[in-house]
């Protein structure tokens, strides 16, 4: 929480300050340590709640958008039986939603300029006296379309409803942002919805490249990529890889929640690793950048040359993305160049032919990552992205400690998908124990064999929007059979 400057002044007047808005009704204050690598500007948390609670919380300033007439509040009880992937270990026992029958937008004053999170928090559910299915609408940021739903954003089966976030990074270059909400206009009784609101600021560096510093390496083409901050962000997926998930008030100062990343991890064989190391942070990657739980995990694998780990991510086709991994030598007994060397591929593309975190980072429990640019613009709605590190003649496997990926904006400022509430997780832990418990399977390659599970069953999905297409099909073929 930011206090103004003449506050300093006065502790005392500041501590009582503080102890009243802690008795605001329904007020939610975020406390940040003094050691947090980085302490938020702006920080703003609007919570749709009972129609005379509703509050925003900005420098503890009470909002009450009532006086709006846009806005209706409709609860919805025993959230906690949903999956919430929010970070936040404790499941609300009763959640509102404020619906938009008309064009409306939730307008936020930040006293800085710059890279902004916008964090939207979704449960896609019927509410009092409404249907699902008319939930049809957009939401926008100045120039930039976040998303936009559809009849088929949404499961018939009210069992499938998750706590969803959706969570943008954009540029402000004004003092206001507005998050507009509007109904389509092609369907009668279409209204919008939203539960939560959340806007942090966030370091300008963090996921941008400023002019004259080196651009990031597209992909399959000779030429690099700037990624300025005239583009819009969205997170697709953030992992710990080999390690537990990381809840937001446990990051570095801007609440961004990691996951585990097994449920992505094609391969069963690897190991992960959480050896007591000290996490030393440099000037080219800050304590912000990701916090100490995810460099001092890691997965690996065992030494041998004809081994990969492989991850298979579904992304929205028709963009590029950004794709950031994040590596730290953890083992005492690798301290020297070559000691650990592999490859690194994505979409089967090598990126790194000599990768040796020793010889970027200079040492152990230093901290490195690495950004790459992927286009995937096949004409399909729902590709994927696969991630593959391959082990060299070295005498240790391949290493990642964590994962990060962004969708970027078109040239159209651009981010929506057509599946914004998709449920992005593979279940893989279906496969795998059919390959414990028939051995005789053992004469398929493993890898091979979960793979061809995976598409046959995504083949008999309910509905025809989840099925893969012919060109997804030969694709996810081509993969098995490379394993």
């Amino acid at each position: 929480m930011k206090v103004k400057n003449g506050l300093n002044r006065y502790p005392f007047l500041s501590m009582i300050m503080f102890l009243a808005l802690m008795h605001i009704g329904h007020l939610t204050v975020p406390i940040w340590a003094n050691r947090s690598p980085y302490t938020p500007t702006d920080y703003f948390l609007f919570e749709c709640l009972a129609s005379t609670a509703a509050t925003l919380l900005s420098n503890g300033q009470k909002w009450s958008p009532n006086n709006n007439s846009n806005f209706e509040y409709y609860p919805y009880h025993e959230v906690s039986k949903a999956s919430q992937i929010s970070g936040d270990p404790k499941s609300p026992q009763s959640l509102y939603a404020c619906i938009v029958r008309k064009q409306s937008s939730f307008t936020f004053t930040v006293s800085s300029i710059g890279m902004h999170f916008i964090r939207l928090h979704f449960y896609p559910t019927s509410y009092e006296g409404l249907n699902m299915s008319k939930a049809l609408f957009s939401v926008s940021v100045a120039n930039y379309t976040l998303l936009r739903t559809s009849e088929s954003s949404y499961s018939s089966n009210p069992s499938d409803a998750k706590y969803i976030i959706k969570e943008f990074c954009i540029n402000v270059d004004d003092s206001v942002i507005n998050v507009t909400f509007t109904p389509s206009r092609n369907s009668s009784g279409a209204y919008g919805f939203v539960n939560k609101i959340e806007i942090v600021s966030m370091p300008q560096d963090i996921y941008y490249v400023r002019r004259g510093d080196d651009q990031l390496p597209f992909i399959g083409h000779h030429s690099k990529f700037f990624t300025g901050n005239s583009i819009a962000l969205e997170m697709m997926y953030r992992l710990n890889v080999g390690g537990h998930s990381i809840y937001a008030e446990d990051d570095t100062g801007m609440l961004r929640a990691w996951s585990e990343d097994f449920s992505f991890l094609i391969n069963q064989i690897t190991d992960t690793i959480h050896p007591k190391v000290n996490i030393k942070y440099s000037l080219s990657v800050p304590g912000y950048i990701a916090p100490q739980q995810i460099y001092a995990t890691a997965r690996t694998m065992e030494d041998n040359g004809h081994c990969n780990m492989t991850w298979l991510f579904p992304l929205d086709g028709s963009f590029y993305y950004l794709v950031r991994l994040h590596f730290c030598e953890v083992m005492k007994d690798i301290w020297q160049d070559n000691q650990r060397v592999f490859q690194v591929y994505l979409n089967d593309q090598i990126v790194e032919n000599y990768a040796d975190v020793i010889h970027w980072s200079g040492g152990v429990g230093v901290p490195v990552y690495r950004d790459y640019i992927v286009n995937v613009t096949r004409n399909s709605q729902e590709m994927f992205l696969s991630l593959a590190l391959k082990s060299t003649e070295s005498l240790n496997g391949a290493i990642l400690n964590g994962l990060e990926i962004f969708k970027l904006s078109d040239h159209a400022y651009n981010l929506a998908g057509p599946f914004p509430f998709g449920q992005r997780t593979h279940p893989f832990g279906m496969s795998n124990r059919l390959l414990q418990n028939h051995p005789k399977i053992e004469k398929i390659d493993p890898e091979c064999f979960k793979t061809f599970v995976e598409l046959a069953k995504k083949c008999l999905a309910g509905r025809g929007s989840e099925r893969p297409t012919m060109g997804d099909v030969l694709w996810y073929l081509e993969l098995a059979q490379q394993q």
